[in-house]
């Protein structure tokens, strides 16, 4: 690893013709063998993160037309589902907003309707404690008309 770490310093240098590439099982593998030998201080992965781009072959940098067709075919597809996604959300959000100012206007209604009724009732009652009223005034004269002949005549006798 020491020589590799050289040769990827030098790499601009004279003579270096080309960078040697290491297997990305033999670098986690050496890791590994590390940490059970000596303490980890934190070190190691960073370590790790400087010969992980030394894995990478240059095969692998090589781009393939398909595969690049075939990601922002998938892309764009992916792209399509989310924009129908969010319209159907957003045609969702307004059917509820309707629905909601629907039921705060049948509310209003119910509440308008409840507090005629209120007042109607209200009315109702003050109407009937009013003929009540009438109604025992009315008794209490004829009683005490009842009354005072009643005393009238046991006063005669």
């Amino acid at each position: 690893m020491i020589k590799l770490y050289f040769s990827h310093a030098l790499q601009n240098e004279e003579g270096i013709v080309r960078l040697s590439k290491l297997d990305a099982r033999c670098v986690t593998k050496a890791f590994e063998e590390m940490r059970q030998d000596y303490e980890d201080d934190g070190l190691f992965d960073e370590m790790i993160q400087f010969f992980l781009p030394l894995t990478v072959t240059d095969h692998e940098l090589v781009l393939d037309s398909n595969e690049i067709h075939l990601n922002t075919e998938e892309k764009r597809r992916t792209q399509n589902q989310y924009e129908r996604e969010i319209q159907t959300l957003i045609r969702e959000n307004e059917r509820i907003a309707e629905d909601i100012e629907s039921r705060k206007t049948t509310l209003g209604r119910i509440k308008e309707e409840r507090q005629r009724l209120f007042e109607e009732l209200e009315s109702d009652l003050k109407e009937i404690k009013t003929t009540r009223l009438t109604s025992y005034a009315r008794e209490k004269n004829e009683l005490e008309k009842k009354w005072s002949r009643n005393d009238a005549i046991q006063s005669d006798r």
